[in-house]
Protein backbone atom coordinates (compact mmCIF):
# COMPACT_ATOMS: atom_id res chain seq x y z
CA UNK A 1 0.00 0.00 0.00
CA UNK A 2 2.76 2.44 0.97
CA UNK A 3 4.67 1.97 -2.23
CA UNK A 4 1.92 2.79 -4.48
CA UNK A 5 0.78 6.02 -2.41
CA UNK A 6 4.58 7.19 -2.70
CA UNK A 7 4.62 6.44 -6.39
CA UNK A 8 1.00 8.10 -6.99
CA UNK A 9 2.64 10.92 -5.03
CA UNK A 10 5.96 11.05 -7.23
CA UNK A 11 4.01 11.20 -10.43
CA UNK A 12 1.57 13.30 -9.17
CA UNK A 13 4.95 16.08 -8.02
CA UNK A 14 6.03 15.42 -11.75
CA UNK A 15 3.24 16.69 -13.17
CA UNK A 16 2.46 19.53 -11.01
CA UNK A 17 6.58 20.56 -11.37
CA UNK A 18 6.20 20.39 -15.21
CA UNK A 19 3.01 22.50 -15.29
CA UNK A 20 4.73 24.91 -13.56
CA UNK A 21 7.69 25.22 -15.85
CA UNK A 22 6.01 27.49 -18.62
CA UNK A 23 6.85 24.72 -21.10
CA UNK A 24 3.28 23.56 -22.80
CA UNK A 25 5.11 20.19 -24.19
CA UNK A 26 6.53 19.28 -20.98
CA UNK A 27 3.07 19.33 -18.97
CA UNK A 28 1.20 17.65 -21.77
CA UNK A 29 3.99 15.20 -21.87
CA UNK A 30 3.87 14.84 -17.60
CA UNK A 31 -0.23 14.53 -18.31
CA UNK A 32 0.13 11.69 -21.03
CA UNK A 33 2.30 10.13 -19.28
CA UNK A 34 -0.14 10.21 -16.08
CA UNK A 35 -2.67 8.80 -17.73
CA UNK A 36 -0.71 6.06 -19.49
CA UNK A 37 0.12 5.18 -15.69
CA UNK A 38 -3.97 5.25 -14.49
CA UNK A 39 -4.81 3.05 -17.20
CA UNK A 40 -2.03 0.59 -16.04
CA UNK A 41 -3.69 0.92 -12.27
CA UNK A 42 -6.95 0.48 -13.72
CA UNK A 43 -6.25 -2.40 -15.60
CA UNK A 44 -4.23 -3.77 -11.86
CA UNK A 45 -6.48 -2.91 -9.59
CA UNK A 46 -9.76 -3.53 -11.67
CA UNK A 47 -9.21 -6.33 -14.10
CA UNK A 48 -10.34 -10.04 -13.27
CA UNK A 49 -6.66 -11.46 -11.69
CA UNK A 50 -5.00 -13.93 -14.13
CA UNK A 51 -7.05 -11.95 -17.35
CA UNK A 52 -4.81 -10.64 -19.98
CA UNK A 53 -5.35 -7.09 -20.24
CA UNK A 54 -6.98 -5.99 -23.96
CA UNK A 55 -4.99 -5.55 -26.19
CA UNK A 56 -6.74 -1.64 -27.27
CA UNK A 57 -5.84 -0.99 -23.86
CA UNK A 58 -2.06 -2.10 -24.40
CA UNK A 59 -2.11 0.02 -27.16
CA UNK A 60 -3.75 3.15 -25.58
CA UNK A 61 -0.91 2.51 -22.63
CA UNK A 62 2.09 2.24 -25.48
CA UNK A 63 0.81 5.61 -26.62
CA UNK A 64 0.38 7.76 -23.74
CA UNK A 65 3.51 6.53 -22.52
CA UNK A 66 5.26 7.19 -25.93
CA UNK A 67 3.87 10.37 -26.51
CA UNK A 68 4.70 11.18 -22.95
CA UNK A 69 7.90 10.45 -23.19
CA UNK A 70 8.86 12.58 -26.63
CA UNK A 71 6.75 15.64 -25.37
CA UNK A 72 8.95 15.93 -22.23
CA UNK A 73 11.98 15.13 -23.59
CA UNK A 74 11.31 17.78 -26.29
CA UNK A 75 9.91 20.40 -22.88
CA UNK A 76 13.56 19.80 -21.16
CA UNK A 77 15.27 20.31 -24.75
CA UNK A 78 13.48 23.26 -26.06
CA UNK A 79 14.52 27.03 -25.30
CA UNK A 80 14.44 27.57 -21.22
CA UNK A 81 10.70 30.27 -21.33
CA UNK A 82 12.21 32.50 -18.90
CA UNK A 83 15.18 33.05 -20.37
CA UNK A 84 12.70 34.90 -23.24
CA UNK A 85 11.44 38.82 -22.98
CA UNK A 86 8.62 39.13 -21.36
CA UNK A 87 9.08 35.88 -19.26
CA UNK A 88 9.69 36.01 -15.69
CA UNK A 89 12.80 34.22 -14.24
CA UNK A 90 12.97 32.06 -11.25
CA UNK A 91 13.77 35.53 -9.49
CA UNK A 92 10.34 36.55 -9.84
CA UNK A 93 12.35 39.32 -12.34
CA UNK A 94 11.15 40.24 -15.59
CA UNK A 95 14.12 38.93 -18.71
CA UNK A 96 15.23 42.63 -19.80
CA UNK A 97 15.88 43.48 -23.68
CA UNK A 98 18.87 45.11 -24.73
CA UNK A 99 18.95 46.86 -27.53
CA UNK A 100 21.98 46.21 -29.58
CA UNK A 101 22.09 49.43 -31.16
CA UNK A 102 21.95 51.24 -28.27
CA UNK A 103 25.60 49.74 -27.03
Amino acid sequence: RWPVTGYGLMIGSMAALAAGTGRSSLTWGAASFCLSDLMLATAKFTETPGVEIFSAKQAAVMVTYTTGQALIISGLSSDRPSDRPGRMRPTGRPVEVVNRSDV
